[in-house]
Order: C-alpha cells, then structure tokens, then sequence
C-alpha cells in the first residue's frame, strides 16, 4: 500500500509541475513566445528525445513563416500579426514532447530501482536459504562434536537444487537488468518487472526448471562426466590438519577444525540446478531434445 501511494504521489507531482508549465506558456508574453520555444526546443535536442528533430524543424519553419523579417529591433523576434495563436500552440506541443520523455525517464529510473532492489531482496533470501542447511551442519559438526543421522537428511539434494535454481532466475534477472539500457525498455515492461507477482513468478519458473533438471538427469536418460551420479550425492568432511597432505594427525596442532562441502555429485547437480533457473532455454531445449528422441524410439 504505501509502495503505491509513494507511486501516486509521484506521479501526481509530475502531472502538476506540467500543468504549471502549461498555464506559464498560456500566459507567456508574445515578445519572449519564439525564444522560449526555442530554449524548449534546444533542451529536447539535448536529451535526444524520439521527436526532437521534428521539433527541430517547427522551429525553422516557424522562424522562416511567422517571424517578423523586417522589424525595428531585430534582438526582440517579433511575430507576425495573428502569428502568436500558431507558436503557443507549438510551444505546447514541444513541452508535452518533452514532458512525456522526462516523465519516462524519470519514473524508469524509480521503477527499475524499485525492481533491483526487490531482486536483490529475494536473491539473498535464496542465497541464505540454499546455504542454510551446510551451514547448520558446519555448526553442528564442529561446536557440538556431533554428525546428524543420515537418514533426516535425504531431502537435501532436492532442496538444494530448488534454491539453486530459484537463485539462478534472480541472479539472470539481475544480470539483464544491469546490461539492458532503459531507454530501450518500454515504461510498462519496466512497470510489471518491478511487481512482487512478476519477480516470484519468475522465481518459482527457475524453481520448477530446477526440479525438472533434476529429474531429468536422474531418469539417466543422458550420461558424461558432467552429470551427476545419483548414488554419490551426499556431504563430504574431512578435519584439517589430519587429511591434509604434510600432517598425519592433529595432536601437535592446537587448531583443528572440519571441513564441510558438498561431493562432486552434489556440485554437479547445483550447477546444473542453478543454469536450469539462470538460462531461459535450457529446459525448453532439453524438453524438446528429449521429446525427439522418445518419439524415435517409439516409433522404432
């Protein structure tokens, strides 16, 4: 609530600073009208706005037809008679161009801040959530002495290839928000990326990508040395020193502790987990790729 009455507000804002630029046009004096359409002009040149050479060209045309060629002091711009009708309304039309780029741009900058930040937000949720359990375990084994009983923790590899991949989604938006220009994103795209709806939509899609790699690489339906081997996944420690090559045991070292990570299966796994989440086309190209080949082997 209070996110959309700041959105509100803002936008309110802008809409009476232009409301007040227009009553300023409407009574600007005839002697200035043409050198305030020409400052106008100038500005949206230099912010490169999309209809800035055609407001370009208005000025020419106006300078060329409606301004007095012949006056006593050239320094004032005179206008023709019955000309000041035609540059007020073109002194409009340049501040509403202008108005509507800066609002753009303006607000495209709130809106894709508002969007990082949400990222951002939910990407350290996933980050802390998939290192959660390893850390729990790293306090456990080495402040209480004590390993867990295996068997409470067979969700484990699941677990981690979720938030893998919910981590991987984040992380690719992220990635593209920081490459893409904004000018190049239109203000509603920009608008609907910054939706809690459209970030955790986004999170579960890597989510759900993730647990179809997984079980897609536990089918056995391909095989190499980059694919994890099921029967392997687990937890692997080891103290230092003691397994440290040059230290055959610990007593003459008074520091010790142990080492958790995950084994190479485990690894393998969240790589594959966290490109299923990052990369659009991964599971979609592995979908289609195995859809061939079972269709092949059926018809065989």
């Amino acid at each position: 609530m209070r996110s959309a009455n700041s959105d509100g507000i803002c936008a309110d804002l802008w809409n009476e600073a232009y409301r007040l630029q227009q009553l300023i046009a409407i009574a600007e004096p005839p002697d200035t009208l043409f050198l305030e359409l020409e400052r106008i002009t100038n500005q949206s040149i230099a912010e490169h706005i999309p209809g800035a050479e055609r407001l370009k060209k208005t000025l020419c045309e106006v300078e060329k037809d409606l301004m007095d060629t012949t006056p006593c002091c050239p320094e004032k711009r005179i206008l023709k008679a019955g000309a000041e009708i035609n540059v007020r309304m073109h002194l409009l039309d340049a501040l509403e161009q202008l108005n509507l780029y800066m609002q753009r741009k303006f607000l495209s900058r709130y809106f894709q801040k508002q969007t990082i930040d949400r990222m951002i937000f939910v990407g350290i949720f996933s980050l802390l959530m998939f290192i959660l359990p390893y850390a729990y375990l790293y306090a456990k084994i080495n402040l209480n002495q004590s390993y867990p009983q295996q068997l409470y923790w067979a969700w484990l590899p699941g677990y981690s290839a979720m938030f893998s991949g919910l981590f991987g989604a984040i992380f690719s938006q992220l990635i593209f928000l920081h490459q893409t220009c904004v000018k190049s994103l239109s203000l509603g795209k920009i608008a609907d990326a910054r939706r809690w709806a459209t970030i955790l939509l986004r999170g579960i899609v890597g989510m759900c990508g993730a647990v179809i790699v997984y079980f897609f690489l536990q089918s056995g339906i391909i095989s190499g040395s980059v694919i994890p081997d099921f029967h392997d996944v687990g937890i692997h420690s080891f103290t230092w020193p003691g397994t440290v090559q040059g230290h055959s045991d610990s007593s003459d070292n008074p520091i010790m502790w142990c080492i958790v990570l995950p084994d190479r299966a485990l690894a393998l796994l969240v790589v594959w987990c966290f490109l299923a989440g990052f990369s659009e086309r991964l599971v979609p190209n592995i979908l289609t790729s195995t859809e061939k080949k079972m269709t092949a082997a059926a018809q065989t």
